[in-house]
């Protein structure tokens, strides 16, 4: 199909092949095409054609390869004694050689106004004729020109529907484009053909102009990113702020936070004036209390609203230090009479293998620091029965010496103190243990 006949119709094709250093040829009847004809497809007006006239045999354009039998061609064949495009009649007669261009493959053929990014070196111009000559030509899926993205924009001219073009207003000004609001500045155009007033100002602050100026609060919906609670100084953050018709703010649909307490939140806890479901470790309490924040190990009762202990939970046994008493029931700790040497070990249940700090030599005021077990469970902790035993012997050479100790339970209180003193215990007069929750 040719471009120019089926861009511009019937009548003109004289001066569309000229443009392109073509000629025009009439269409011819239908009984005066060669045979095979309809298997071609004929232009609805004119085609233009290149080289001599006299070469030029029919205005059909072949649009496949094929042909009557008896001439063998390249591509085609030309039917026994009958005409084929570009051919001679008779057997052997050689007929359109390759015949139409494949659409697709990026080479665009004689029957192709283009095909993908080859566009036969045509731009927007010469597609239009001229009367989109600005934009980006580009090829269809059929290998048509599409003329979508051609535009009179930008070509500097100010054309029907564009408020100006480039650096040509069309003798528009500030006081023009924005109707007076804001007469002074400089007018600019967008890319798009169309008024930038960003440029342009008030000489006198217009209330009503959509833009607040600095006497202004705002104007129509400028609010200078004011909000409810900077426009209330926080006395009322909820709710939409506005502008009245006098440009200043209208904070009458604003209104202060509904206090959080036992009515607005009877089942959670409250953080400021925010109720949260007070369920979780960071959020714990119900009743519209104040929510608290769950230490390590514990966890938040679901029905109470209070944080518990975790009877998963791990801890560790750090034995810190002990004071001891001077004699072991009133004789000497060590047959040469030499203070004790005391260690804290930890058993559970009750007779299992010990694990202990080291020993402390000679002394009578062991500072250890240091762990006796770790990873024990709270459960196991709050256990009795002979769960375990936490204990201070003197290592001798002979059998070793009970100094003081306890065995389960722990009292809970420990946990949340983070550890006991045990006093007058035994042979301990003071004895302090810290218990650390592990993650």
């Amino acid at each position: 199909m040719n471009r120019y006949a089926t861009l511009i119709g019937a009548g003109v094709c004289t001066i569309a092949c000229a443009l392109t250093g073509q000629y025009e040829e009439e269409e011819k009847p239908a009984e005066q095409r060669p045979p095979g004809c309809s298997s071609f497809e004929c232009v609805d007006n004119c085609v233009c054609k290149g080289g001599d006239r006299a070469s030029c045999e029919t205005a059909c354009m072949p649009v496949a390869g094929t042909g009557g039998s008896g001439g063998a061609s390249m591509g085609g064949a030309g039917g026994t004694g009958g005409l084929a495009a570009g051919g001679t009649s008779g057997m052997g007669g050689i007929g359109n050689v390759g015949g139409e261009g494949i659409c697709g493959n990026d080479l665009a053929d004689a029957n192709e106004d283009c095909d993908g990014n080859d566009l036969k070196g045509a731009d927007c111009a010469l597609a239009t004729f001229g009367t989109e000559p600005a934009g980006s030509l580009r090829c269809s899926a059929s290998c048509v020109y599409d003329l979508s993205g051609c535009t009179t924009c930008g070509t500097g001219t100010v054309e029907v529907g564009e408020d100006c073009d480039g650096m040509n207003l069309g003798g528009a000004t500030c006081m023009s484009a924005t109707f007076g609001t804001r007469p002074d500045g400089t007018l600019s155009c967008t890319p798009t053909c169309t008024f930038d007033t960003s440029g342009c100002t008030a000489t006198t602050p217009i209330c009503g102009d959509g833009v607040a100026d600095a006497n202004e609060d705002c104007d129509a919906l400028d609010l200078k990113g004011a909000t409810c609670s900077s426009a209330t100084s926080g006395a009322r953050p909820n709710g939409t702020l506005s502008c009245t018709s006098g440009c200043s703010y209208d904070t009458s649909a604003c209104s202060a936070p509904v206090p959080c307490d036992a009515t607005s939140c009877p089942f959670g806890c409250c953080v400021g004036d925010q109720c949260f479901l007070g369920t979780t470790t960071a959020a714990c309490g119900i009743g519209g209390e104040q929510c608290e924040t769950c230490n390590p190990c514990y966890q938040c009762g679901v029905s109470s609203g209070d944080c518990e202990l975790d009877p998963d939970s791990k801890w560790a046994i750090v034995c810190i230090d002990a004071t001891i008493t001077t004699t072991n029931g009133g004789t000497s700790w060590d047959v040469d009479g030499s203070a004790p040497d005391p260690y804290c070990g930890w058993e559970s249940p009750t007779g299992t293998p010990v694990t202990r700090t080291a020993t402390q030599s000679d002394t009578r005021f062991p500072v250890w620091d240091q762990q006796a077990a770790n990873g024990i469970s709270a459960s196991t902790l709050l256990s009795g029965g002979g769960a375990w035993s936490l204990f201070v012997y003197d290592e001798d050479v002979g059998a070793n010496d009970f100094i003081c100790g306890v065995t389960g339970p722990m009292p809970e209180s420990a946990f949340a103190l983070g550890g006991f003193t045990d006093t007058n215990n035994a042979g301990c007069t003071s004895w302090e243990v810290d218990l650390t929750c592990m993650p």
